[in-house]
């Protein structure tokens, strides 16, 4: 099935009027406004490491997508970027907030309510405002991300 696990956290543009919230993970991710600002990153059990839009395509290629899964806490989302902007297709998808959704009778399975209840710890808060450009936080707030959602 697949041989290593690709853990990712795609950090992109949204505005209150251009969300998740807004519009469907495909219309978000195909719109002329959609952009990918940074990734953090951790093959297998190595720590994560934010990399830029760039630094994400040069690491990509090194990856053999036909023996690596992906692990994102919001796999339709992070899955669809991968497929729609850099035609990358894994060999499996492998998604935590699912997970959390079967083991947890709560309304909202967002990383903010999961991660407190799952592992005692919090989620981020450097992207509350939004994200139209990257912020000097958002390799930290995507690095801790993408460790949370590997925790679960």
């Amino acid at each position: 099935m697949y041989k290593q696990i690709a853990h990712l956290d795609f950090e992109t543009y949204y505005a209150r009027d251009f969300s998740l919230t807004k519009m469907s993970t495909i219309e978000y991710v195909r719109d002329e406004r959609f952009k990918v600002f940074g990734c953090a990153v951790a093959m297998n059990e190595d720590p994560s490491v934010y990399l830029t839009h760039e630094e994400f395509v040069t690491w990509a290629e090194d990856i053999d997508w036909s023996i690596t899964a992906i692990s994102a806490f919001n796999t339709s989302f992070d899955g669809c970027v991968l497929t729609q902007h850099y035609n990358i297709f894994p060999a499996y998808y492998i998604d935590p907030q699912s997970a959390a959704r079967a083991m947890l009778t709560i309304d909202s399975v967002a990383l903010k309510r999961v991660a407190p209840l799952l592992l005692g710890e919090e989620k981020g808060q450097a992207l509350v405002e939004g994200a139209t450009v990257a912020s000097d936080g958002m390799a930290d707030y995507a690095n801790l991300d993408n460790e949370l959602a590997r925790k679960i």
